[in-house]
């Protein structure tokens, strides 16, 4: 097994152990993200089923939806897919890029926690694209629809024919602002 399959399945048990140790649930109680996603008094003017509606669009379009289990267990089927994470923004973190590559000077990574309340480190946006300027105005706890494609970035001090996958997001969409719950 490739070094970075290990990597990944010890972020899977990792999750789960702290999930455990500290009783957290999935994202809002629940084991959707549609909890946060719906058009109740204070949230977004998008309801549940606009939001399904777009999913299913996509879908039809070959996109995937993707979460980390999805991401750790299907490497081969999933690199250069197109699709789209409904999550929680967590924090802007260039830590994984700066261990497996020289120079991210482009990039720029964070992390965020699924659908099922897995946290997943690998998400990167080019510093020249909008995805960056949507990205500086979340906050922690903010839900969010990432669309983007999952890449193989091949670390350089990494030996392996393979690399890391990393969800490199296109758009962000802010579902509901964390302040906006309150």
């Amino acid at each position: 097994m490739k070094l970075h399959y290990w990597l990944m399945a010890i972020v899977c048990l990792t999750t789960s152990f702290l999930r455990a140790q500290t009783n957290l649930s999935p994202i809002n109680g629940s084991n959707s993200v549609s909890g946060i996603l719906t058009n109740e008094p204070g949230s977004v003017a998008r309801t549940q089923a606009q939001l399904e509606a777009e999913a299913k669009q996509m879908a039809t379009e070959g996109k995937v939806s993707l979460t980390l289990n999805l991401i750790a267990s299907s490497p081969q089927k999933i690199t250069g897919k197109e699709g789209w994470l409904d999550g929680e923004f967590i924090k802007i973190d260039n830590t994984p890029l700066m261990l497996y590559l020289k120079s991210p000077r482009n990039l720029l990574s964070f992390q965020v926690r699924d659908q099922d309340g897995n946290y997943y480190n690998n998400c990167i946006v080019n510093r020249k694209t909008p995805a960056l300027g949507e990205l500086m105005k979340l906050k922690r706890g903010d839900p969010v629809r990432l669309k983007g494609k999952v890449v193989d970035l091949i670390p350089p001090n990494v030996d392996s024919e393979d690399g890391l996958l990393w969800l490199q997001v296109d758009s962000i969409e802010i579902m509901e602002s964390a302040t906006d719950k309150k």
